[in-house]
Parts: C-alpha cells; structure tokens; sequence
C-alpha cells in the first residue's frame, strides 16, 4: 500500500503558511485536514494541495567490521602473540528509498540491507596466560609466608590431611587455599597445600622446611603464592 503525500501554500492572514500531509487518504479528506488546520474561511482547493511526489531508490554500500580472535598456542611463552591472519572488511549493500515533494527531500525509508563481502576475522595466537614458572595457575595470592619444621612444638609431624610433614608442605587456611591445592612459591618451590595452623589465618602460609637452620633462612617474606591448576 503507498502514501499520499499532499502540500500547498495558502495565505493566511496575511502570512505565507505551507502544509504538507501525509497518509492514505483522499484528496477531499486532505482538504478538509488543511481547513482544520488553517482556518474554515480559507479557501483551500485539491490544486493547492495536490503536489508532485517522486520516489528515487538509493543504492550504497558501508563497511562491515571485522572481529578479531585470540586462540591459546601452548607453544608461545606467556605474553607472546603473532597474527596468523589478517582481519578484512566486509562490504554490505544498503537499499533506501527517498520520498521527494518537488525537489524536498521528505522521507527516507530503510528498504533493505545485504552482505555483499563478508568481513574476514583477524586471528592472533597468545601464549598461554596466567602462567608462572612454565606452570599454569588458577589465582595468585600476596600473602605473608613463615616457615616451621616437623619438630617444633606444638607439630607432630603428621599434617592436617594425615600426611607426613616435610620439604614440600605448607599449612594454608582452607578458606584462602582448599587444603590438596597444588601451589607454587618463588624462592620455595612447588609444594601440596596439606597443613593448617593455629595462626594460619587469611593470607598467611607457613612453608615446612625439613630443618630449623632451613626454617630460619626462610625466615618471614611476603610472597605471591600461585595456586596451581
């Protein structure tokens, strides 16, 4: 179904008025909308409103931006990356259709839109991330890390999870680090997270150490406890 469009210029007062009215309707209904609007003793007539109306159809095209797409290559150290595929533009086709009371543009209507090339996506491989020591890691934790031995007092050299205490053990508090966790410690090493302590609390670990002379080079650091995958 088309529109009518419909426009005029009267005078009014004294003064220049134009209207323009568009919809499915005829020319009498036009008129009468025109006298409403006017005022009734103006002298409206279907000439004054009846105006050529073209319609142009507009034909252009836009670009269509390319996504870019990260995929892990274990083979690279963390941080690298290198482009495997350069991303390209896509083309569209953008149909529209113009409306013009004379030579005034009075509408613009969206026809349809078409893919004429589709964009390609650029892909980049990244090593891995979260990555400490060629080892992948869930969650790093700053921490304040001690350290004790199996034999001081309090200890019985079993851990909390039954095992024997030892290089390799630390006591965690299960709420920061689930007792089982693998972790690793920089200037330590890996160890298994299978002791908990009276004041092991939060963001504290004590490492275990088969000797005091150990233990006390260790000493207290503060310290990113990486735990493992």
């Amino acid at each position: 179904m088309s529109n009518n469009y419909y426009a005029g210029n009267v005078i009014y007062n004294n003064q220049h008025k134009e209207l323009t009215i568009q919809g499915n309707l005829s020319a009498q209904q036009m008129m009468k909308i025109a006298k409403d609007f006017f005022a009734e003793e103006t002298e409206v007539t279907e000439e004054n409103y009846e105006a050529e109306v073209t319609e142009k159809t507009v034909a252009t095209t836009e670009a269509i931006a390319y996504k870019t797409v990260e995929r892990t290559n274990s083979s690279l150290k963390a941080g690298e990356s290198r482009v495997v595929q350069e991303g390209k533009e896509g083309v569209a086709s953008v149909i529209k259709k113009e409306i013009y009371h004379g030579s005034e543009l009075v509408d613009t209507q969206f026809v349809e839109k078409k893919v004429v090339t589709a964009a390609q996506d650029k892909i980049v491989e990244v090593g891995p991330k979260n990555v400490v020591n060629g080892m992948s890691y869930s969650k790093a934790i700053s921490a304040k890390v001690t350290a004790y031995t199996p034999y001081d007092a309090g200890c019985t050299g079993i851990t909390a999870t039954g095992t024997k205490a030892g290089y390799g053990t630390v006591a965690v508090d299960p709420r920061v680090i689930p007792l089982g966790s693998k972790v690793y410690i920089p200037g330590y090493g890996t160890a298994i997270a299978a002791d908990t302590g009276g004041a092991i609390k939060g963001n504290r670990v004590d490492v275990c150490y088969g000797s005091k002379s150990e233990a006390y080079g260790w000493g207290v650091r503060n310290a990113t406890v990486y735990v493992l995958k």
